[in-house]
């Protein structure tokens, strides 16, 4: 016969059991909702970044389904009607965190924050082009108009 200090650590793990089943339960629909659904991409991944911002959210039992959770939003961010600057956000808050993943997650974190700082980059980049190529255009029309 268990004692009652027994069974109550056995309640104590079937309720963290199921503590973590939901929770990644949780990480399964957020990734099919950033992923598949463009009206609830952005709430999907404010949600997904704010349990980002608890260390707990890295832990080796939620590893799997925030890594898919993160490709998700990785792999649709630059298409239309997603939100590229919320998915780097939460990139790059998970980057900040990756020490607490396994070695290939840190990896995968790694990879995604390198190429999104490179989009980033090159989209300010042809965004100063443009807005150079437009200051050319007005002086010139305005030194035309001055003739």
């Amino acid at each position: 016969m268990e004692s009652e200090s027994e069974e109550e650590d056995k309640r104590e793990m079937e309720d963290y059991g199921e503590h973590l089943r939901q929770n990644n339960l949780r990480l399964v629909t957020l990734a099919q909702c950033i992923a598949k659904n463009k009206e609830l991409h952005r709430p999907a991944c404010n949600e997904l970044l704010n349990w980002c911002k608890d260390q707990r959210a890295f832990s080796l039992h939620f590893e799997k389904n925030l890594l898919d959770a993160l490709q998700a939003a990785f792999s649709v961010c630059t298409q239309d009607g997603f939100d590229l600057q919320l998915v780097s956000d939460l990139i790059n808050t998970c980057f900040h965190a990756r020490r607490s993943l396994s070695k290939e997650g840190a990896l995968r974190v790694s990879r995604w924050y390198e190429q999104l700082r490179r989009k980033r980059a090159s989209r300010i980049a042809k965004f100063k082009r443009k807005v150079e190529r437009e200051r050319r255009i007005e002086e010139e029309s305005n030194r035309i108009n001055n003739e």
